[in-house]
């Protein structure tokens, strides 16, 4: 059988969600997986991509994202693209927008035979930002890959310490906002998973708000994050979808994300919306649900509800009907 090459980017431990969405299908007899060895941030890796590209022999190539510049070295093979959203597109100005725009999205994108967006709002940016066809783009939402499990019994002392945890430090995440939010919060307590950059290290040591920061951890422990949390912060600025909900979702733990962006798609009924740039709005939140147990357990049975929208067979299935329409291959 023809085997289809997921093509991944060069791997870094602090960029791994791309990675954990399509490790199921690395189980599936005609699936092989390449790792792209560098990134492309010089003329001399120019060049040595194109060599490792250029030794791929299978002519089914799917792209899993943030590399979507690979096309162009493969345009003559069947190519599927997922893109994960166009975010960093958006806050480019000038020259390097058009240069990005043009090298990551138009050109690779026109050799594309189809297109995958994991979030309707993805798919609006794509056909909103470079006139993609419609018809070219199919919608194919990422998996929960954490089977649902039973979170710790929820205490009636309202008086112990809250802890909110919050995924990733990237500035889209919003961690300056949580900050001012929680100041003046009293037994609240954040535990951080990503890497600290100066800035918010510096403004979480003067807010006096506990926090704990972990970084490069595993799936397991993780997991066990999520359940010994009381509420997920994720009211980003921006998402192409957000990971982090549907798995605290699973995990049922009531979380707090942003009414903007690819959000209220992936968390649906099960969270607490908030306009991501009012740190008040994020403050009154975080207090709503640290007094009132019985919301928490209904974000908890929402949450639960939701992820059926989101399951893995759902998933896979999807990208095999794909591969079969695309690649013309039998996969089963």
């Amino acid at each position: 059988m023809p085997k289809v090459i997921l093509l991944f980017r060069k791997s870094l431990n602090e960029r791994k969600s791309i990675e954990r969405v399509f490790e199921p299908f690395l189980a599936l007899d005609y699936i092989d997986k390449r790792i792209l060895p560098y990134d492309l941030n010089s003329i001399l890796n120019i060049f040595k991509i194109a060599l490792y590209l250029g030794r791929i022999r299978s002519n089914f190539i799917h792209i899993t994202g943030d590399i979507h510049f690979a096309a162009l070295f493969l345009f003559w093979k069947k190519i599927i693209i997922t893109v994960h959203d166009c975010n960093h597109y958006e806050k480019l100005n000038g020259f390097k927008k058009k240069l990005f725009g043009l090298l990551w999205y138009r050109l690779p994108l026109k050799f594309a035979k189809r297109i995958v967006a994991i979030s309707p709002f993805t798919k609006s940016q794509l056909i909103q930002y470079f006139n993609i066809p419609e018809e070219k783009i199919l919608l194919i939402p990422n998996a929960v890959l954490y089977k649902p499990v039973r979170h710790k019994a929820i205490p009636s002392n309202i008086s112990k310490t809250f802890k909110i945890l919050v995924i990733g430090t990237k500035k889209n995440k919003n961690l300056e906002r949580l900050i001012i939010a929680t100041s003046e919060l009293t037994d609240i307590q954040l535990d951080i998973v990503g890497r600290l950059p100066d800035n918010l290290s510096s403004q979480l040591k003067s807010s006096n708000t506990p926090f704990f920061n972990s970084w490069d951890i595993s799936n397991e422990e993780l997991s066990r994050k999520y359940l010994m949390s009381d509420v997920l912060f994720f009211a980003s600025i921006n998402e192409g979808f957000g990971l982090p909900i549907i798995e605290a979702q699973a995990h049922q733990l009531p979380v707090i994300t942003s009414k903007i962006s690819s959000m209220p798609f992936v968390a649906g009924k099960g969270a607490v919306f908030v306009d991501p740039y009012s740190s008040s709005e994020i403050r009154d939140a975080i207090v709503n649900l640290k007094v009132k147990p019985q919301l928490r357990n209904q974000l908890k049975e929402d949450g639960l509800a939701n992820l059926k929208r989101f399951s893995l067979d759902m998933h896979m299935k999807k990208y095999n009907d794909l591969y079969k329409d695309t690649f013309n291959i039998d996969v089963g």
